[in-house]
């Protein structure tokens, strides 16, 4: 179904769909609000359509996640179901491969398009706000978007090193995340 996806964006004969990586991991020292943190992280792929427009940050989800978000408040919140998690996931990709010095092997000045590749359905690809696709992260159509993503992070962020802050559970009681925490065994659910 990827394969067949990727065909149908090339639209003439002599298109190509240029990959740059796949699955490289990559670690940056990132600072988003008062606090400075390394990061690791690893993106599926990073492509681009004719080695023009935006790099294309790619992430593949099987599950249901959300592609269309209203408000950069949900995306970043631990109170929703987690399914605007892989939005987040994808903002803080972008925002740590504009910040990481050692990439060389492909110019991220050109703009960033994340992407989450339903698997499930494919047709619904892409990252939705309002009834906008985003094509370029960082572009001015999108700085509002970017800036609040980055003052939303900071909050959380600066809460995370704040030792008068408690860590606390999620308030999610799905526990369908739960089955992928690394915590679980402190946090008992």
């Amino acid at each position: 179904q990827v394969l067949e996806y990727d065909m149908g964006l090339l639209e003439n004969d002599e298109d190509f769909l240029a990959i740059y990586e796949c699955e490289i991991p990559h670690e940056v020292s990132l600072t988003i609000g008062d606090n400075t943190f390394n990061f690791t992280y690893k993106v599926d792929r990073i492509d681009r359509i004719n080695d023009k427009g935006e790099l294309r940050i790619i992430d593949y989800k099987t599950g249901k996640d959300n592609v269309k978000f209203k408000n950069i408040g949900d995306v970043v919140s631990n109170k929703d179901s987690g399914h605007y998690l892989a939005i987040m996931q994808l903002f803080l990709y972008c925002y740590a491969l504009k910040n990481d010095a050692n990439i060389t092997n492909f110019d991220v000045s050109v703009g960033l398009q994340p992407i989450i590749y339903k698997i499930k359905d494919m047709g619904t690809s892409g990252i939705t706000h309002d009834k906008n696709m985003i094509t370029n992260l960082f572009s001015d159509e999108n700085s509002g978007i970017y800036n609040e993503f980055l003052s939303e992070m900071a909050g959380v962020i600066n809460d995370f090193f704040d030792k008068k802050v408690p860590f606390t559970q999620c308030e999610n009681d799905k526990k369908a995340e739960c089955k992928y925490c690394r915590f679980i065994e402190f946090c008992r659910r």
